[in-house]
């Protein structure tokens, strides 16, 4: 790898930090080279000690070993936390590190284990919450980690639902004796998962490991159930997920698409803002839905399209399915308001006044 390390008339140029990790970052990384380079910009300073522990950090988030193993021979301070953050080595490497071998080099050199970040978050909450490789997980339990140890009132499992894209995870996690429903938190798991957008299989899992624990014998607790905010794993999943696969799974399952949260909105309302025309014609056709006006700002279902619905054409989809102008003035006057294809809005509601039709 080229690194442009000579002036024009021959003169060593001052290595810069950014270019030994340029050079760490390239696919020819190897140890000798690595340590004429370190030379050579230890050789420019007085004190470098600060950037061997920042080479150690990003050698570890890389996985390479052997730089690793050399940077801790010439000095890094493995336990030194980072200023923003309060990062050690160990954290980053189960945070971050696929390579189970590094993660092996740093408890081999004395690394301590049991630090834990400015947040108070440790290495098996970490690795639950960011890192997809099971190995790692595994190694940390075996170095005496506790599986029951929580986050901010979150147990390993949710956090692992959360933002782990590995359902492999979750199961190591419910091995070792998470139980994917704690007490009193019912589907605290799954509303975890669908709010941060996660993966189909993510969310299956969840699912099928709820249905394999025959939890619903013991509990009133179904699809349907609810958050604080009466919100439900539908509302989640059209608001938050994506993939349209996650949505229609979740139905499959039973989900009724009309109730409503606190706020009076219904699965269909989630649908009309954040989702396509295909999903709102699966909802409309399972089930019908009565174009009343409640809780919801006053408004119908066809009003409330006019206004928020990000996709003009479901209109006509609405009205086909028996959601009508319920008072044209007022529809047109949502319609011209809209964000969201207005003027397309605005000529179908026209239409339909001129040909004469209403509820």
């Amino acid at each position: 790898m080229d690194l442009d390390l000579y002036r024009k008339d021959g003169t060593l140029k001052k290595l810069s930090l950014s270019k030994l990790f340029k050079y760490l970052e390239s696919s020819s990384v190897s140890v000798e080279n690595f340590d004429k380079l370190l030379k050579i910009y230890v050789s420019q300073r007085s004190n470098t000690m600060d950037d061997l522990n920042s080479l150690l950090q990003f050698s570890i988030v890389h996985g390479n070993v052997k730089i690793c193993e050399f940077l801790i021979r010439k000095g890094a301070d493995l336990n030194t936390k980072t200023e923003y953050g309060g990062m050690t080595t160990f954290l980053y490497a189960s945070r971050d590190c696929n390579n189970l071998d590094t993660l092996k080099i740093l408890v081999k050199y004395g690394a301590d284990i049991n630090m834990v970040s400015k947040y108070n978050t440790n290495a098996i909450q970490f690795a639950s919450m960011k890192n997809p490789n099971p190995d790692i997980l595994r190694y940390l339990i075996q170095l005496g980690f506790r599986t029951d140890v929580r986050d901010d009132g979150k147990s390993l499992l949710m956090l692992a639902a959360r933002t782990n894209s590995n359902p492999a995870i979750l199961k190591m996690l419910i091995e070792y004796g998470c139980n994917i429903f704690e007490y009193n938190r019912d589907w605290d798991c799954l509303f975890y998962a669908l709010e941060s957008g996660q993966n189909i299989e993510v969310v299956k899992f969840i699912l099928d490991q709820a249905y394999s624990q025959r939890f619903f014998r013991f509990r009133s607790l179904d699809i349907n159930h609810p958050d604080h905010r009466r919100r439900t794993a539908l509302m989640y999943a059209l608001e938050y997920c994506q993939d349209d696969s996650v949505a229609k799974l979740i139905m499959k399952k039973g989900a009724d698409p009309r109730l409503a949260d606190q706020n009076g909105w219904t699965s269909l309302h989630f649908a009309m803002i954040y989702k396509s025309n295909e999903i709102i014609g699966l909802i409309l056709e399972k089930y019908d839905f009565k174009d009343s006006v409640e809780s919801l700002y006053y408004l119908s279902v066809f009003e409330f399209a006019c206004k928020k619905a990000q996709d003009p054409t479901i209109l006509p989809i609405l009205f086909h399915h028996g959601l009508k102008p319920v008072h044209f003035e007022k529809c047109l006057s949502l319609a011209y308001e809209s964000r969201y294809g207005s003027e397309e809005k605005v000529e179908y509601v026209n239409s339909l006044r001129n040909s004469g039709c209403s509820n």
